[in-house]
């Protein structure tokens, strides 16, 4: 689908050309500024009025007349002259109906090329630190960069650069093993490697011989000493934990997590290029790489040989290299803030010098720093580091604050979940308020009394039934009242929803076929029970058995195995672990059939292939006593009509619904969804 401004310009380049039998390329067509100038505006006939001889009102009103003559035309509903010879062209509703309608089936036809395939790189945390507030803007202006690449039509993946490496490594094993609290370590271990490095900074002021001491922990880091390996590990895997959390918070999911450790074996390759084509220079035991003065660079150093180190320069131009062969991206875009931009002009003129694979099209996106009404940096020292986890523990706590004293006797838990979906609900309203005002032409508090008036017409009847029903209990018993209700009702649901989703049953043909199932001195529901893990339920109940389960996939594989086995007739030990091998050999293709079906009934093009499996699996997964399958559907298209109303992206939303709970299938045995 082409872009409205492209289809108007292709209009107006016909028209003229019927006009003044004259073609004219690159019309321009912008979008208008306010909206009495209409929808879009072009000043064709003002800077053309001396080439076509016609003054620019003239040339206007041409063009109007040609389209009013056109019955083809249905986009343009009209178009006014304005001022000197601007044109302000409006359109058809029911263009901007089709358009909205097509937005969520069709991809816009940029006038670019799409095949490249882009990385963007962003965020980029330091591991054994705490995210601050400044990785916010990192985070958030990156990953909107990589949805806009992926709405465009880029091939396009998000990589996380780790900052995992380093001398300071050096100083934390050091702190860790001369202060490490343990208790504190294993509660919050990000938190207390920040404390054990500041600690480290304050010895080493009285004590110098720490910095040699950590320049040898680090040294044997690097050469790949098993003690100090295994603690740089598992500094890694502690804080990440940690960055995940927050990353599920924001919504943020990346294609590559990848550290500077990673790159190390790829930087003496990359030096040796540098220096086979005469790009550095050796002054002072350093290896440095001038520009010219044209330029207008510093100097990068890209190794200090007494050290045998390498600088983040290095790092990045083998980062580079990765990513080109590796990768095989075509455009490198890295979001980071604005004291960087020297950096990488350094490196991006150095990939330049280096050649192919070093060279190819690449981008810093940048930010300024967060700063107090006062001017000091936001993470100076005077005033402290602001930390992400703080910001957003803060808003929980004060948020469950509300929560406790409108109702005290919510757990931790119910609490939690109101504030999740307080959030949610918050930013629903938000958004129609702002459409409702938006399309009404009324205030924000005015649409605000609207939008409550609506919802509470719409739920009367459910609200005078509950009137009705606690209308004869007193204000005062009504907390003890409600507390009974509920503790009656939930052994009932329970109990109803164990027996029904934790078994399923299976018809016979006979009575005697039961004994056929347990066969021999046990022997075939023993084997049954043992390839399949569920418990095979012979009781008195005519004509059927169960199957008991906990495992939705087990009980799936094992009642298809039974009825193929009933089917066939034949039940001894070799035909029940043939049938056995064959269902769980099809299981694979059921699970990519029921996710292509999703798929189809949603209208949704065709995903990954690991994505439609995991759409697939739904049909084996029960949550809150709801097929999950069928549960997503139907979130997918509630999402779906939502973001039509309020004018969002209907396509997105529905995809959003159809995988919100997809982590309950990635989600390995015993762990929960919540933290894949």
């Amino acid at each position: 689908m082409k872009l409205v401004h492209m289809e108007i310009r292709d209009i107006l380049e016909q028209k003229i050309e019927e006009i003044f039998e004259e073609k004219f390329e690159n019309i321009e067509v912008q979008y208008s500024t306010k909206k009495e100038f209409g929808d879009f505006q072009t000043n064709f006939a003002l800077i053309n009025s001396e080439i076509i001889g016609k003054k620019p009102t003239e040339i206007g009103k041409m063009i109007i007349k040609s389209l009013e003559n056109d019955k083809k035309n249905d986009i343009i509903e009209k178009i006014e002259i304005a001022g000197p010879g601007f044109l302000n062209i409006f359109l058809k509703n029911s263009k901007i109906q089709k358009s909205i309608i097509k937005i969520g089936t069709e991809k816009y036809d940029f006038p670019i090329d799409t095949s490249k395939k882009v990385l963007v790189d962003y965020s980029s945390p330091n591991i054994g630190k705490r995210m601050h507030i400044g990785h916010l803007r990192s985070t958030i202006i990156g990953d909107s960069l990589k949805r806009i690449f992926e709405y465009i039509g880029f091939k396009v993946s998000g990589d996380n650069h780790l900052g995992d490496w380093g001398s300071r490594f050096g100083k934390l094993i050091v702190g860790y093993k001369k202060w490490l609290n343990i208790e504190e370590y294993e509660k919050n271990p990000t938190g207390e490697m920040e404390r054990l490095y500041v600690k480290f900074s304050e010895e080493a002021q009285l004590n110098p011989e720490l910095e040699v001491v950590a320049k040898e922990e680090w040294m044997k880091l690097k050469a790949g000493d098993e003690n100090n390996r295994k603690l740089w590990q598992s500094f890694v895997e502690y804080s990440f934990r940690e960055f995940k959390d927050f990353y599920k918070k924001m919504d943020i999911q990346f294609d590559y997590c990848i550290g500077e450790s990673f790159y190390n074996e790829i930087i003496p390759e990359t030096l040796k290029i540098l220096e086979e084509k005469k790009i550095t220079t050796d002054i002072d035991g350093e290896l440095k790489v001038f520009f010219e003065k044209e330029d207008k660079i510093e100097p990068c150093i890209v190794k200090k040989k007494a050290e045998n180190s390498y600088l983040y320069s290095t790092t990045d131009l083998a980062t580079l290299k990765y990513r080109k062969d590796i990768l095989n991206i075509d455009r490198a875009v890295y979001v980071a803030v604005e004291k960087q931009k020297e950096h990488f002009r350094q490196v991006f003129r150095i990939a330049e010098m280096m050649g192919k694979p070093y060279d190819y099209e690449k981008n810093h996106v940048w930010f300024g720093v967060m700063r107090f009404e006062d001017g000091v940096v936001l993470s100076s020292k005077r005033r402290g580091m602001i930390r992400l986890i703080d910001i957003v523990n803060q808003a929980v706590e004060e948020a469950k604050i509300i929560i406790d004293i409108k109702n005290p006797t919510f757990s931790e838990e119910e609490k939690m979940k109101i504030v999740e979906k307080q959030r949610e609900a918050d930013q629903l309203i938000d958004q129609q308020k702002m459409k409702l005002s938006e399309i009404a032409g009324i205030k924000p508090e005015e649409a605000k009394q609207q939008i409550m008036e609506r919802i509470e017409a719409e739920h009367q009847e459910e609200l005078i039934r509950y009137i009705e029903k606690f209308k004869t209990i007193k204000a005062e018993e009504a907390s003890k009242e409600a507390a009974i209700i509920i503790s009656q009702a939930l052994p009932k649901v329970a109990a109803d929803t164990v027996s029904e989703f934790t078994s399923k049953m299976i018809d016979l043909p006979s009575e005697e076929f039961k004994g056929k199932l347990i066969g021999r001195e046990g022997r075939n529901i023993s084997l049954f029970e043992k390839l399949t893990g569920v418990e095979l339920l012979i009781d008195d109940t005519p004509l059927s058995v169960r199957i008991s389960s906990f495992d939705c996939e087990k009980r799936f594989v094992a009642a298809k195995t039974l009825e193929l086995l009933i089917k066939d007739g034949r039940i001894n030990p070799f035909y029940i672990e043939k049938v056995f091998n064959q269902v769980t050999a099809d299981l694979q293709t059921t699970l990519m059939e029921k996710g292509k079906e999703a798929l189809t009934v949603l209208n949704i093009p065709m995903m990954k292939p690991e994505v439609v499996r995991a759409i697939g699996q739904f049909f084996l997964r029960y949550s809150y006593g709801q097929n999950l399958w069928i549960h997503s559907l139907e979130v997918a298209k509630t999402s779906e009509m939502i973001a039509i109303e309020l004018g969002l992206d209907p396509a997105l939303a529905k995809k959003a619904g159809l995988l919100h709970d997809v982590g309950k299938v990635l989600a390995g045995a015993g762990e929960s969804h919540t933290k894949v």
